[in-house]
């Protein structure tokens, strides 16, 4: 059975990103959103309240500062 890869979304909301990236969840997202200033800062969606990060933007971290452990 062949599994097809689900494209990425846009944009990820904080309660979704373990979901889309397996690796590390919202707190640890969050912590290292305060705590280093090469991780990617949350927008705020427009036309919302809600806030996500780019995936593009998080996908460029991973490749250049690689996986952070959780």
């Amino acid at each position: 059975m062949n599994k097809k890869l689900q494209p990425l979304p846009p944009y990820i909301p904080p309660h979704k990103i373990k979901d889309v990236l397996g690796f590390f969840g919202r707190t640890k997202a969050l912590e290292l959103e305060s705590s280093d200033p090469t991780f990617p800062k949350r927008i705020r969606l427009p036309g919302s309240h809600l806030t996500a990060w780019r995936t593009s933007d998080l996908i460029e971290w991973l490749n250049r500062y690689g996986q952070p452990l959780s």
